[in-house]
């Protein structure tokens, strides 16, 4: 009887400290197994604009294409191992209200190969811009038409409350920079400028 009693109270003295390790598995699982913060996003508006020799246009991006991400990302862009907020915007997603003008863009962005541009935010630059402190200039990784670039952006931001920062501003992308052609039409009496410009608006939360 004591014998028994003894090995129940050992076996209790095991569960008891079975407890903490089975919390902090529960924890890491619950964080990804990443000791780093997380960073999710919602996309609340994107537009791309350029200019012909007689007019400008512009394509909307229909944000009901993604919501809400988590973007952490590892990947490598243009040759930098720098850890990543990765966004993918479908190229079929953008919209000028123009049937045959969207035909032509997606053809431009050789969307049947390449269905998404990919811009990647390092998440340095992000923490940064967390704790309220950060003057630097933007640095955004471009994947477009198969092409990366990294290029510079003009931004704002504003801390709408802790743990949530409004990202706003504008990229100037060359499109031979990516290899692509700027495109004509009516035997090149329409020719499309070589400068594009992405406005964006990013709502990013940090946990």
């Amino acid at each position: 009887m004591r014998l028994n009693m003894i090995h129940m109270n050992f076996n209790r003295f095991n569960l008891l400290l079975l407890i903490p390790v089975i919390f902090a598995i529960d924890l890491y699982a619950q964080n990804g197994g990443n000791t780093e913060d997380s960073f999710k996003y919602i996309v609340k508006e994107v537009t791309i604009r350029g200019k012909t020799n007689i007019n400008q246009f512009s394509f909307n991006y229909d944000t009901n294409h993604i919501t809400y991400f988590n973007g952490n990302d590892h990947e490598k862009y243009s040759g930098y191992s720098k850890q990543m907020v990765k966004i993918d915007l479908p190229v079929k997603a953008f919209d000028s209200n123009n049937p045959t003008m969207n035909q032509d863009f997606y053809a431009l962005m050789k969307s049947s190969e390449f269905p998404e541009i990919t811009v990647g935010i390092p998440r340095s630059q992000l923490e940064k811009m967390f704790i309220n402190r950060s003057k630097e200039l933007l640095i955004f990784y471009i994947k477009m038409a198969g092409m990366e670039k990294v290029v510079t952006g003009d931004y704002s931001y504003t801390l709408s409350s802790p743990g949530k920062l409004n990202l706003e501003g504008v990229m100037h992308l060359q499109l031979d920079d990516f290899s692509l052609d700027p495109p004509q039409k009516m035997l090149g009496l329409v020719q499309v400028d070589n400068t594009i410009f992405i406005n964006f608006d990013i709502l990013l939360y940090q946990r």
